[in-house]
């Protein structure tokens, strides 16, 4: 999640670099906050809902097992 978090920012600067040189700084500025927040967001959402699939077909992380103390016997 993390990598995709940082292309969402990298493509937020890249389109804000862009729209600066076309219509002034101020607009760049704008274009790269808000092209990285809707990619951020994008990015979280795309892996609670795997996480949530995950969940949903009984797939729960180790940790939380050996939290509840359900580890299996190996």
């Amino acid at each position: 999640m993390a990598r995709h978090t940082l292309v969402a920012i990298g493509i937020g600067v890249l389109c804000g670099v862009g729209a600066g040189l076309v219509w002034g700084r101020a607009v760049g500025v704008a274009v790269a906050v808000l092209v990285a927040a809707i990619g951020a967001t994008a990015a979280v959402l795309r892996r609670n809902r795997e996480d949530l699939r995950d969940l949903e077909h009984g797939q729960v992380p180790e940790a939380v097992d050996r939290v509840l103390g359900d580890e299996d016997p190996r």
